[in-house]
């Protein structure tokens, strides 16, 4: 029986107790979500919630780039909304709307100033060497 452990719990448990990711391998084999089945239920009661105390926004543009939906629509056509919900992954408390890219970005970096930071530090010493 194939396993795996849930990236939110911890806990190795057997495939089925995963949800099914589309598309399979390129050898057919199965992928299957990072959170068991129990943490994503979770996951959607508290994400859920939230939404219904922090509705979608109206005439909005994203906190960190500041595209507007219309921007964001044209750019992610893949998605239904232009904005996701923002929420801390250890705390599930609500931080806010953006767009889809700078959504990812913030997880892509782990949700760490100092990482975000060094980043910054990173491109400004690299688009100083261009430039001489």
């Amino acid at each position: 029986v194939k396993t795996r452990v849930c990236k939110d719990c911890g806990i190795e448990k057997s495939y089925d107790q995963f949800e099914p990711r589309n598309p399979r391998s390129p050898r057919g084999e199965l992928y299957v979500r990072g959170k068991c089945k129990d943490c994503r239920t979770k996951s959607n009661k508290v994400l859920n919630k939230i939404r219904k105390e922090y509705p979608y926004p109206q005439n909005y543009n994203c906190e960190i780039c500041g595209a507007s939906e219309e921007d964001c629509l044209q750019t992610t056509l893949h998605y239904q909304k232009a904005f996701c919900l923002d929420h801390g992954h250890k705390t599930g408390l609500f931080r806010g709307w953006l767009c889809h890219d700078c959504n990812r970005a913030l997880g892509q970096f782990k949700d760490s100033e100092e990482i975000l930071e060094n980043a910054k530090l990173y491109l400004r010493r690299n688009i100083q060497n261009r430039e001489e």
